[in-house]
């Protein structure tokens, strides 16, 4: 049989928006000023499986005094079915707040470093995030910036991803963007918001 290998990091688990019971991992150089945000894509999380660079990534901006952030959103793992980017923006702005605020940290510079569909959570924050999140952010890397229903069309028939976006978009349009219209290999639900923001 074949061995996996496991990603490991040290580091500081926290809560940055204990209502909602959303926590991010720190790793690198804990504390630093400058801070590179880790936007994962579609049902990753934590140590995303489809990021084997991230534990090397943390291990050298450790090095280069800074840490590595991997934000847990509302929409990680495979709940992203029942979000959209509107949401996983808001959930961004969260971490930030957390960090200006109440961790009292002095930040220098936050990096979004978003990772597939994590490249559409960075574009939708740039868009809608108050200006004083704004102002935080000083660079933004699309890493594998992907559309994900162009991927999806490579797995799923085109007739059935077609009709997911029409029905979405009716219910959207009905002002319904919160029922779940498609299943996405039979596996993730899917609300009319998520199938139009994909």
């Amino acid at each position: 049989s074949r061995r996996v290998g496991m990603m490991a990091l040290d580091g500081r688990l926290w809560t940055f928006d204990p209502a909602r019971r959303l926590a991010a991992l720190e790793s690198g150089r804990v504390g630093a000023d400058v801070v590179v945000v880790a936007l994962a894509g579609l049902s990753d999380g934590f140590l995303a499986s489809s990021c084997p660079w991230v534990a090397p990534l943390a291990a050298r901006l450790e090095a280069h005094g800074a840490a590595l952030l991997q934000p847990l959103l509302r929409s990680s793992f495979h709940q992203f079915g029942f979000g959209s980017l509107e949401r996983d923006a808001e959930d961004l702005t969260a971490l930030l707040q957390r960090l200006r605020e109440d961790l009292g940290r002095s930040l220098r510079a936050v990096v979004l470093l978003g990772h597939s569909t994590g490249c559409q959570i960075a574009s939708a924050f740039l868009r809608t995030a108050p200006p004083w999140a704004k102002d935080l952010v000083r660079g933004v890397v699309l890493q594998a910036p992907v559309s994900d229903r162009e991927a999806y069309a490579l797995c799923v028939p085109a007739a059935e991803l077609a009709a997911a976006v029409t029905t979405a978009a009716a219910h959207a349009q009905d002002g319904q963007p919160e029922p779940i219209v498609f299943r996405l290999l039979d596996e993730s639900p899917m609300t009319a918001q998520r199938v139009l923001d994909l």
